[in-house]
Parts: structure tokens; C-alpha cells; sequence
């Protein structure tokens, strides 16, 4: 078919490569301009080896993008991986948002490019159900629950520690909310308590000379101390014994 052909309904179909001969380059294949100089082109390896049976996109005579026999899409590599859908070796960028599922259950990753988007300029929101529910500042502080962390990680909301605890900079681990704290200081002593009843005078150990006789059985005129019998005394001047009365001890 020449340069100025046209390939419509109705024409056989159009075989490109029907020796089977391409072996993984550009050629044979579906080549653009004559000579392909510049190495546009589409092709499919026919033989044993990289991307069997799938189909390869030059340009600037280096394959692009390789579509392969079961589907995978590898764009910079011809084999996408076991069982990925799409492979990309290098980076891709992203406008805007990556959307997740081919549904309207609002799973996505966005970064906000402008101002005007909103509070997370130049950071990572991740959301689920609609809701951003976690949020990375271009500062690399974290937020969960809300999308102004102020600190390295900011949480809005209940932090649950099944084990393990929560380890502080100082090298502690705090594994319970009760915390016994350090002894309190020790308070001002207190007034000093109230003087008791006054006792009865002591007994005078006086000379029983100067008292004349001891008394036994009655109450001295002078009398100093008494004790409930029986009792026995016994002074300068003799002694008695009362079994049932009372021994005075007379002052001078």
C-alpha cells in the first residue's frame, strides 16, 4: 500500500508481519515514514523472549509502551510484572487526584496544586468514603482526622494502645492512664496540742518527827496524801499497822 493509500470496509485484512519474523524490534512491523528515520512504529515479537505475542510502541526507535498478550501495560518497561495491570518505570505525575475503583465509593489520593484548593498546598490527602482521613503537609506533618496538623502528628480523635504502651523522649513507657506522682512536700507542723488536767500534789517524803506520832485509823489535822488500807507505816516514832482504816502521812 503506498503513501497515499486508503484501507476500508470491504478490503482484506491488513497483516502486518505475516512471516512471523520480528524478534522483538521495531521491525518487521507497523512502521511510519518511509525508512522509519525518526522510529515511529508498532510491532509484535513473534519469537521467545521479551513481551511474546504483544504489542510494542516506538518512538525515537525505543519502545514506549507495551500492551501484553494478556493485558498488562508497561509504559518505559515490556513487561508490566505477574499480574499487573500497569508498569511504568520512571515517574508518574499526577495533576491533581488518583481516583481508586471504577465505582462512587470516594476512595482517592490527591495533592492540591493551587491555593485555591484548599489547606494542604503541595501535600498528600488520602480519603475514603468521601472524607479525608488522613493528610501529609509539605512540612511532613501528619494529621489524622484533620487536615491542619500542627505538630508531627496531630490526631483528631480517640488513640487507642492495645499493648505496648506510649514511649515518651525521655525514654519511659506510660502502659496505664494512672501514674503515681512523686511524694508532695512535707507540710508545716502543727500547733501544739492542748495542756492535760493537772495532777493531785506528790506526797511530801517530810520527817515523821516533825509530825508527832504516826496516826493510824484516823484523819490527820494536816494531812498530805491518803491511802486506802490496809497500809504500814513506820516513822521515827514507831510504826502501825491498820488492815481496814487509813494511814496518814501529817505535815509539819
Amino acid at each position: 500500500m503506498g503513501n497515499r493509500g486508503r484501507w476500508g470496509e470491504g478490503m482484506a485484512d491488513l497483516t502486518v508481519d505475516p512471516a512471523g519474523a520480528n524478534t522483538g524490534g521495531i521491525s518487521p512491523g507497523l512502521l511510519f515514514g518511509a525508512g522509519y528515520p525518526t522510529g515511529e512504529g508498532v510491532s509484535s515479537n513473534r519469537s521467545p523472549g521479551a513481551n511474546q505475542w504483544g504489542l510494542d510502541f516506538y518512538t525515537g526507535h525505543a519502545c514506549r509502551l507495551s500492551i501484553t498478550n494478556t493485558g498488562g501495560v508497561g509504559i518505559g518497561v515490556t513487561d508490566p510484572g505477574a499480574g499487573a495491570r500497569l508498569g511504568v518505570a520512571g515517574n508518574v505525575v499526577l495533576d491533581n487526584t488518583a481516583l481508586f475503583g471504577f465505582g462512587n465509593t470516594g476512595e482517592w489520593i490527591t495533592s492540591e496544586r493551587h491555593a485555591e484548593q484548599g489547606d494542604n498546598l503541595y501535600g498528600l490527602s488520602l480519603a475514603t468514603g468521601h472524607a479525608t482521613r488522613l493528610t501529609i503537609t509539605n512540612s511532613g506533618n501528619v494529621g489524622i482526622g484533620t487536615t491542619t496538623p500542627g505538630q508531627t502528628l496531630t490526631v483528631q480523635g480517640v488513640i487507642e494502645s492495645t499493648v505496648g504502651g506510649i514511649k515518651y523522649p525521655d525514654g519511659t513507657v506510660q502502659t496505664s492512664a494512672i501514674v503515681q506522682g512523686p511524694k508532695g512536700l512535707v507540710g508545716d507542723q502543727g500547733a501544739p496540742g492542748m495542756l492535760g488536767k493537772k495532777g493531785p500534789p506528790g506526797i511530801s517524803l517530810k520527817s515523821f518527827a516533825a509530825c508527832g506520832p504516826i496516826q493510824c485509823g484516823l484523819i490527820c489535822d494536816q494531812v498530805l496524801a491518803e491511802q486506802s488500807g490496809p497500809c504500814s507505816v513506820t516513822s521515827q516514832t514507831g510504826s502501825c499497822t491498820n488492815a481496814a482504816g487509813y494511814c496518814c502521812v501529817c505535815t509539819a
